[in-house]
């Protein structure tokens, strides 16, 4: 890694003779996963998954977009551009038929900026009580839930502390996903024409994951065809989720 100009510099002077190839697909679970490789002279510089669903109930073939890495060289943003654009054209191509293309975006860090920002003190007695629990036991939770401390009284965090927190989590989640970073995945699906729609709780359950960001990741959703336009607001309050997006394939 090194500056974001010197990084930046290097993509720029790669775009040229970078190309994007699709280098392995393999039936799973009833899906199929395809991987996208940003490469060039045969080194490989990114890698993009993705996971093609065949027709569901709502007759509508859908596929989503995971796991975007890149070498630490290169900003994940100038990477994830060509990766996530050739993706989106190969599988709403006919041959394909993807009719819609979602995207799940990994939160790293969120933890830790909400214990930097003391996010939980924005929990107040404006919000909303949820899952049944008031909104200082959800602030408690929330604080809880971010350092990894337990709340008094207790050994260690329990299922309680995690219902507490979800909903009060999940917003203050999306505003961190929101946040522009050259080398976040969420930023990389955004600038690609990726829209916010939600956040899974604790979708990754790895041990790492939840201590980084309670297991949250972002969904986008890009348009296509069928999907043409997507109001912000109808996103967050009324997404509804594909089957697809609990199971992705990484976790």
């Amino acid at each position: 890694e090194g500056p974001y100009e010197e990084r930046s510099a290097l993509a720029v002077d790669l775009v040229k003779r970078w190309t994007v190839e699709q280098v392995d697909a393999e039936k799973k679970d009833g899906h199929v996963i395809s991987t996208f490789a940003l490469q060039v002279d045969d080194v490989h510089l990114g890698f993009l998954r993705a996971a093609i669903w065949p027709k569901g109930p709502d007759e509508v073939k859908t596929a989503i977009l995971f796991t975007l890495h890149s070498d630490p060289a290169l900003p994940l943003i100038h990477a994830g551009y060509p990766l996530i654009n050739h993706a989106r054209k190969m599988l709403t191509a006919k041959d394909i038929g993807v009719e819609r293309l979602m995207g799940i975006a990994s939160l790293p860090g969120l933890c830790q900026w909400v214990v930097e920002n003391k996010a939980w003190e924005r929990v107040d007695e404006t919000t909303s009580p949820a899952n049944g629990f008031h909104w200082v036991e959800q602030r408690s939770a929330v604080e809880a839930v971010a350092t990894g401390r337990p709340q008094p009284g207790q050994k260690g965090l329990t299922n309680e502390t995690y219902a507490a927190a979800q909903s009060a989590f999940e917003g203050i989640a999306l505003e961190y996903a929101a946040l522009e970073d050259v080398d976040a995945e969420s930023t990389a699906m955004e600038a690609c024409g990726g829209r916010l729609v939600g956040i899974h709780w604790m979708h990754d359950k790895s041990e790492e994951a939840i201590r980084a960001s309670v297991g949250c990741t972002a969904s986008y959703e890009f348009p296509t065809e069928m999907i043409t336009h997507i109001d912000l607001e109808d996103q967050i309050s009324h997404h509804i989720s594909h089957p697809a997006e609990g199971s992705p394939g990484r976790w």
